[in-house]
């Protein structure tokens, strides 16, 4: 019954999804507290810039997350529709995305992971849409700039840079001019921002300076994991094994592009998990960049389950540990 519904194509199931989605937060929404994250300590300049025009309203620093959680499932649903990456299409890829990038319940509040996974996102549409065009620069530069502006709000989004040029040399032949534009593009916010210092009375380049690199190397604190988080994670992971599974299988019968366009959401998957496990100054704020690539791992999967019985007691578990990890913050 349960897969019957999440993979069905009618419009009513995105007001299901959209319910959802208001029941995963309305503790963020209900709670008159913000629980203080490492990322408020030392911030980028653009998050400092929203985090101190909505930190004063409890509404608000909760209200423009949501709108942004469910601005980023919409252009999912786009990037799955225009390139078909789910074979199956219906509007799975947003619930996953919703699940998995409203599971971490602290984070319910403003944070630079969801400001910044919003140009990731953008970024990776520019890329897709580089395939087999001839003229791609103006999308590379866009892609960088994405990226830009995503490292102004949470500085390790750089590390994206990297998947663009991963990107460039899956998609398409070397070219160097290809691959130095998304730099340039990655420069410009920077170069205003450093230009917006320098001209701005009571700031200076040496703060912004000492600002990036104080974001870059302040360790965190690792302090809101619960058990309920390590069922649900792990729930999730073993979707994400299946799914690998799933789409190697597949990887034969599907054209070549679906095949590099899921090679490049690999590495997207690969570089925010490294950088979590090896990284002493990333936390939870990562699931927001994780939740992209494996939003359409674990949609095409649960769309190709043939045996409807073990997906819906699959789907039902990852459900109800989500439900354990929000009636634990209730």
């Amino acid at each position: 019954m349960v897969l019957k519904i999440i993979r069905s194509n009618s419009p009513l199931v995105l007001l299901l999804f959209l319910l959802i989605s208001v029941v995963l937060w309305y503790p963020a929404f209900d709670s008159p507290e913000m629980i203080p994250f490492s990322f408020d300590e030392v911030k980028m300049p653009l998050y400092e810039l929203f985090y101190n025009w909505l930190v004063q309203s409890q509404f608000l620093r909760v209200f423009i997350p949501f709108v942004l959680l469910l601005i980023q499932a919409v252009f999912i649903l786009k990037i799955n529709r225009e390139y078909i990456l789910v074979q199956r299409q219906n509007y799975l890829p947003t619930l996953i995305f919703i699940i998995v990038a409203s599971s971490f319940i602290e984070l319910q509040r403003i944070n630079p992971g969801i400001f910044a996974n919003l140009f990731i996102i953008l970024m990776l549409d520019q890329v897709f849409a580089s395939y087999r065009k001839r003229y791609v620069l103006n999308k590379l530069f866009m892609a960088g700039f994405f990226v830009g502006i995503a490292s102004l709000f949470y500085s390790f989004a750089i590390v994206y840079l990297i998947i663009i040029w991963i990107s460039l040399f899956l998609l398409r032949s070397i070219n160097f001019r290809e691959w130095f534009v998304p730099v340039l593009g990655v420069i410009f916010p920077f170069l205003f921002l450093f230009a917006t210092y320098y001209i701005h009375e009571g700031l200076t380049i040496t703060g912004l300076n000492d600002t990036i690199k104080a974001n870059l190397m302040t360790p965190v604190s690792i302090t809101h994991y619960q058990i309920p988080y390590y069922i649900f994670y792990a729930i999730l992971g073993l979707l994400v094994i299946f799914g690998s599974f799933s789409i190697i299988k597949k990887f034969p019968g599907r054209k070549i592009y679906i095949r590099k366009f899921y090679e490049i959401l690999w590495w997207m998957f690969v570089a925010p998990v490294l950088m979590l496990i090896f990284m002493n100054q990333i936390y939870g704020e990562i699931i927001y960049f994780i939740s992209v690539p494996i939003t359409f791992l674990i949609a095409d999967y649960v769309n190709s389950i043939k045996n409807k019985a073990l997906g819906n007691i699959m789907f039902l578990f990852l459900l109800a540990s989500l439900a354990y990890v929000w009636m634990s913050h209730i």
